[in-house]
C-alpha cells in the first residue's frame, strides 16, 4: 500500500484501483485491489496470505463477494471502515458514469 494507506491507482500498469480495509475490532486488515472489466466489477482482497476474487454488477458487491468468507460480523466491520470515503470519490474520479 502506499505512504498513507489510502486508495490510489497506478494507472500505468493495470488499471485498478488499490485500498486498505482495517476491522479494527477483531485486527484483521485486507488489501483490495478493484478494476471495472465492462458490465462487472472485480475485486481481488488478499488477508494474510489468503487471495479472493469477488466479481459483482457494483464496485461494492465485487468487493463484499471477496470478503464473505470472513463472516458476516467481519465483512461488516471492514465495510464501516472510513476508507471507504475515498475509495469512492476515486471510484467516481477513475470510472465516471
Amino acid at each position: 500500500m502506499n505512504p498513507g494507506n489510502g486508495a490510489y491507482r497506478d494507472s500505468t500498469t493495470d488499471h485498478s484501483l488499490r485500498f486498505r480495509l482495517i476491522a479494527d475490532c477483531t485486527g484483521v486488515q485486507a488489501d483490495v485491489r478493484l478494476w471495472n472489466a465492462g458490465d462487472r466489477w472485480v475485486a481481488n482482497s488478499n488477508m494474510s496470505g489468503r487471495h479472493v476474487t469477488g466479481i459483482g454488477p457494483t464496485a461494492r458487491a465485487a468487493t463484499v463477494a471477496s470478503l464473505d468468507w470472513l463472516g458476516p460480523a467481519v465483512v461488516a466491520e471492514l465495510l464501516a471502515d472510513l476508507r471507504l470515503f475515498d475509495v469512492s470519490s476515486r471510484l467516481r474520479e477513475f470510472w465516471p458514469r
